[in-house]
């Protein structure tokens, strides 16, 4: 298995003035995309975040994989969990490096040993001739300082376009077109919808029903926000000449076809359709059916939703040496990256990634975090 090496020539539209936020750059324009036949599309796995439980099945789903390229499209390494976990525990400043968090019992052994895993069979995926890509999120926006940058055969990015399957496709997290994680979910909607899912996630786990209640909002929250999400990605899309999407983000796995409206200079109007495509996450699945996770499959014949369960066929993970050091030496880049962005636990987790202008201090009273250090 490798990566294809032809590429395909196309003519991008012109960025508006102010495009999307700055995320997307003219630089993405009229430049020539590669090709590849087959692509596993991940997102929202959580690592990090043992109360999402997707990581396992990804692993699972990437392992048993053999496709040209692997897009790890956003929230891969859950570092606001980290990030929150730390300040829940009382730390005033950041552990010097990622393997502190182990050495001095910091961190629980289980979170960091599946972020470890995770990266082992990504490595491994990598040596065996696949492109992988991580596209950055708004959990792990911090690597963003290794956008450009490919470590043991993993490249970071803010966004990926590449052509798959036949046709031009746009990867991105999504949450650059969410406006509520753009104003970092401090909104009277975003507070109320947040309020509700934590105290959730809370009752369910003390009364071990399943995430009955977690679940609940989490559809609730999906309803709300689904179309227009759906929306702005396939206008993200159309705008970078894309035929097709793939988003996470809402942890909604659906694809569909959305209908953008452009209008001409000429006066007409033209109705252009996207492929919209979300890989979803485990939550769901979890609470229903005991594990597994949720992705997307593009090759030459479609592009279908991929699940996997791993409650009767746990994972068997990597167990090379090799491997494992340069797992650990990837993890120390990332956690470096982390703790060099953030610089400081006396502040708001910043979704919108504006770290370098001065993140919002922690308010005197009321601080809701979330049940972190409550379970392992």
């Amino acid at each position: 298995m490798s990566a294809k090496s032809n590429v395909h020539s196309i003519t991008r539209h012109e960025l508006p003035p102010i495009a999307l936020s700055g995320v997307f750059r003219p630089e993405a324009q009229n430049k020539e995309l590669p090709i590849y036949k087959s692509a596993l599309v991940v997102s929202d796995s959580h690592n990090g975040d043992n109360l999402h439980p997707a990581a396992d099945g990804h692993m699972q789903m990437i392992a048993l994989s053999d496709v040209e390229l692997l897009v790890l499209n956003g929230d891969i390494i859950d570092f606001e969990e980290i990030f929150h976990y730390f300040q829940e525990i009382g730390l005033k400043e950041f552990p010097k490096n990622f393997a502190e968090l182990a050495e001095k019992n910091i961190y629980p052994p289980n979170r960091i040993e599946s972020m470890l895993q995770f990266l082992d069979v990504c490595i491994d995926k990598a040596q065996q001739g696949a492109r992988i890509v991580y596209v950055t999120g708004n959990h792990d926006n911090v690597v963003e300082a290794l956008h450009g940058q490919n470590i043991h055969g993993i490249e970071f990015k803010p966004y990926f376009l590449a052509n798959v399957g036949g046709k031009d496709s746009l990867f991105l997290h999504g949450h650059q077109g969410d406006k509520n994680a753009d104003a970092n979910y401090r909104s009277p909607i975003s507070k109320f919808f947040n309020t509700r899912y934590f105290e959730a996630r809370k009752h369910d786990h003390k009364k071990q029903n399943n995430g009955y209640y977690t679940n609940m909002w989490k559809e609730i929250g999906k309803g709300v926000v689904n179309n227009p999400f759906r929306k702005k990605m396939a206008t993200f899309a159309h705008i970078m000449g894309a035929e097709q999407v793939f988003a996470g983000h809402i942890h909604e796995h659906h694809i569909g076809t959305v209908n953008i409206k452009q209008s001409n200079a000429n006066g007409t109007t033209t109705y252009i359709d996207i492929t919209y495509c979300n890989t979803g996450d485990d939550a769901d699945n979890f609470y229903k059916n005991g594990s597994g996770a949720k992705a997307i499959l593009a090759d030459e014949n479609s592009v279908k939703k991929h699940t996997i369960s791993t409650k009767d066929k746990p994972y068997n993970h990597i167990q090379n040496q090799e491997i494992r050091e340069k797992s650990s030496y990837l993890m120390e880049k990332l956690y470096a990256a982390f703790k060099n962005t953030v610089r400081s636990l006396d502040c708001h987790w910043q979704h919108d990634g504006k770290w370098n202008t001065n993140p919002a201090p922690l308010p005197t009273k009321d601080h809701p975090l979330k049940p972190h250090s409550q379970v392992a």
